[in-house]
């Protein structure tokens, strides 16, 4: 990665961060990755339960869902003007 697409990924981590945690998850890592083999740019966020609870599917719509007003925002669309698709999963076992 480049130093522009770490500091990319510093800001919008700085946005969804808080914004998980106030759905009830903690935001585990995340990636941005401008070009995918589908063609287009995508978001990926690992998640994992304040609850400590298993992650279900479930509660990867509630976060996807949960962050459409902030990613629909101004100040989060002069972060990351493109669009993008969301994927949201746990970390899994490894």
């Amino acid at each position: 990665m480049t130093n522009g697409t770490n500091s990319l990924v510093s800001r919008i981590e700085a946005m969804v961060s808080p914004q998980v945690r106030t759905l009830g998850y903690d935001l585990l890592d995340l990636e941005y990755a401008p070009r995918s083999p589908q063609g287009g740019a995508v978001l990926r966020l690992f998640i994992e339960s304040l609850a400590g609870k298993p992650i279900s599917f479930e509660d990867c719509v509630t976060v996807d869902h949960g962050l459409d007003t902030l990613f629909e925002s101004p100040e989060f669309e002069s972060v990351l003007a493109e669009t993008f698709t969301l994927e949201v999963s746990s970390p899994g076992l490894d």
